[in-house]
């Protein structure tokens, strides 16, 4: 997931209010919703239940895209921390531990948001060192 878009969020909202049920789901261009309930064991959730939660599940999302996004650029510097890695300087060792670090902190100092398109916005990421 590179963004959020409106079925995932509607599809969040129905899964947390209507955990393991049984339905499709479609959305046309003009995010109208279309579902067809096929849970014998659940109701189909209303409109007032979907839209009670809809902030809360896009939050999660956002975090979730956050995390996900932080994680990929932990994982393109992980190779400066092997133990065999020379780094030319300690100085430069450590601008890289404080990226990682102020990678890691970045889903408690934020407050991400999403575009019209569902790309994450409102997050500043910290400036990746330069050099080894």
């Amino acid at each position: 997931m590179d963004n959020i878009l409106e079925l995932d969020i509607y599809v969040g909202c129905i899964e947390k209010i209507k955990p393991n049920s049984n339905y499709g789901l479609s959305i046309n261009d003009n995010d109208e919703k279309t579902i067809t309930w096929y849970d014998t064991d659940q109701t189909e959730p209303t409109t007032g239940e979907i839209s009670s939660i809809r902030d809360t599940v896009i939050s999660e999302l956002l975090y979730a895209l956050l995390r996900k996004q932080r994680n990929e650029k932990m994982l393109k510097t992980d190779f400066y921390f092997v133990n065999d890695f020379a780094h030319k300087t300690d100085e430069k060792r450590q601008e890289w531990l404080a990226y990682r670090q102020a990678l890691r902190d970045l889903p408690n100092n934020q407050t991400p948001q999403i575009d019209s398109d569902g790309n994450l916005t409102n997050v500043t990421w910290p400036t990746e060192p330069t050099g080894s």
